[in-house]
């Protein structure tokens, strides 16, 4: 293969007409995720699916099978416990015959933890410690190592040196040196592949450790997408997982010039108005000081797989502020600022050791995510209800998050699959007296671009 480098971007979210919205379905199985898109997803204008990352992992079973295994590549095959190659071919097709697109979780900083050995989830023999991945084939020349990382135990700790972030592993997790050709070549192959099949975007897991070089390399000899799905010519959209430290070298601002930011610094903000029941429009006000990633250069959340099991709990809580997460993320759809992201994930018990919750560590419950049992939480269905109340409170201005629109938030979360909903919503303002009757046929995310707060945060319609 000849490897070029040349510059290009890659904003466009390729969403069907009228769609503005990423669901993120952590650890669902693919056969689950191609009967969402048909039976929900697409009948409420989502635009696509971030799915958790599909190459083959390291089974880890201390703890037993925690979420984060799937973060720890052996190969590139394409067997997880989400499915299969054909389970995963077959989620494609299905998908993008209803317009939602998939966005792939990719991880292509590193491979499994250098402290680990065995077989994957698809068989697949590894060493950690010796930096050998037969299936790739990676071995330990296409690592990082004592020549370029100078710290004694090859981990980073100075986030102030760019050099040592990109160049030195984290968390044990073996560091692939994106520099060298032959390491560019299996990443290229592994992501032309999923490309082919039909997906269209990535989302690239801890794009800070590359620098924006080598990941541009890449990115400029992908292929196109498949035009089966796509125009042809149609480049893959592609954001980047951005978690930004006080102090650190690295910024957000390095990387969107290949696309956009999943940057970390919403989440806590809006969260912290919303515990404390600001009006709305004091929210929308506030936004502007918040020094965020500009609002056609990212991808915005309230929280995702990590920031549910931070232990500073700087952001709401499904499982603990219920009323106020929910409107967070309904105000988050509504407001015009970003590309809105929100997440089904799941409950776990916890079990506080020594300050820290390792009942955060579970994987996924055994039940289909879709069947209103277990721990499988879906934020998204009551929240499309809040969405258009909320929406309606900004054309009206100052409505206040004290109070409960339509008795949508009431502390506990339920789940508008498990039981009989109308397609007709009433509420009552208590500080304005007019009755607002909102019908649909069916609940449409669709974010509006009439607003009434005279700030400009960013048009639904110049959002690619």
């Amino acid at each position: 293969m000849i490897i070029t480098a040349k510059g290009g971007n890659y904003s466009d979210p390729h969403c069907y007409s009228g769609r503005s919205v990423i669901a993120q379905l952590f650890e669902w199985k693919w056969s689950d995720v191609a009967a969402e898109c048909e039976t929900f997803l697409s009948q409420h204008h989502f635009c696509a699916v971030q799915i958790s990352p599909p190459h083959e992992n390291r089974v880890v079973h201390q703890p037993n099978r925690p979420w984060w295994e799937r973060y720890q590549p052996v190969s590139y095959r394409l067997e997880t416990r989400s499915g299969n190659e054909a389970d995963f071919i077959d989620m494609i097709r299905r998908c993008n015959a209803v317009n939602v697109r998939i966005y792939v979780d990719m991880t292509i900083n590193n491979m499994a933890d250098t402290r680990s050995y065995g077989l994957g989830t698809g068989f697949s023999p590894y060493h950690g410690e010796q930096r050998t991945y037969p299936k790739v084939p990676y071995s330990g020349w296409d690592f990082h190592d004592k020549s370029e990382c100078f710290t004694q135990d090859l981990e980073v700790h100075n986030y102030s040196d760019p050099a040592e972030v990109r160049s030195c592993q984290h968390d044990h997790l073996a560091d692939l040196d994106l520099s060298k050709p032959w390491v560019q070549e299996k990443i290229i192959e592994a992501m032309n592949h999923l490309i082919d099949i039909g997906i269209a975007g990535f989302y690239i897991n801890n794009a800070k450790y590359n620098s924006p070089e080598e990941l541009s390399t890449i990115y400029s000899n992908l292929n196109q997408l498949n035009n089966t799905y796509f125009a042809v010519g149609t480049k893959p959209f592609i954001y980047h997982q951005f978690q930004e430290i006080d102090g650190e070298a690295v910024t957000s601002s390095e990387y969107t010039g290949l696309g956009k930011v999943a940057s970390y610094k919403y989440g806590p903000q809006i969260s912290a108005v919303f515990r404390h029941a600001h009006t709305l429009n004091t929210v929308t006000n506030q936004i502007p000081s918040w020094a965020l990633v500009p609002s056609s250069d990212t991808v915005v959340f309230i929280d995702d797989q990590y920031t549910q099991r931070d232990p500073s709990h700087s952001v709401l809580s499904m499982q603990q502020n219920t009323r106020e997460y929910s409107m967070a993320v309904a105000f988050t759809l509504a407001n015009p600022y970003g590309f809105p992201r929100i997440i089904s994930s799941y409950r776990w018990n916890s079990n506080i050791v020594n300050g820290s919750d390792i009942g955060a560590d579970a994987g996924p419950p055994s039940q289909d995510p879709r069947s209103c049992t277990g721990n499988w939480e879906s934020v998204y269905y009551e929240t499309l209800k809040l969405e258009i109340l909320l929406t309606y409170y900004y054309k009206k201005r100052g409505g206040d998050l004290q109070q409960d629109p339509a008795g949508a938030s009431t502390g506990k979360h339920q789940n508008t699959r498990c039981k009989n909903t109308k397609d007709e919503y009433s509420t009552r303002r208590k500080r304005d007296t007019r009755h607002v009757n909102i019908k649909h046929k069916r609940l449409h995310i669709n974010r509006r671009d009439q607003w009434v707060t005279g700030a400009d945060f960013g048009r639904p319609s110049a959002r690619k």
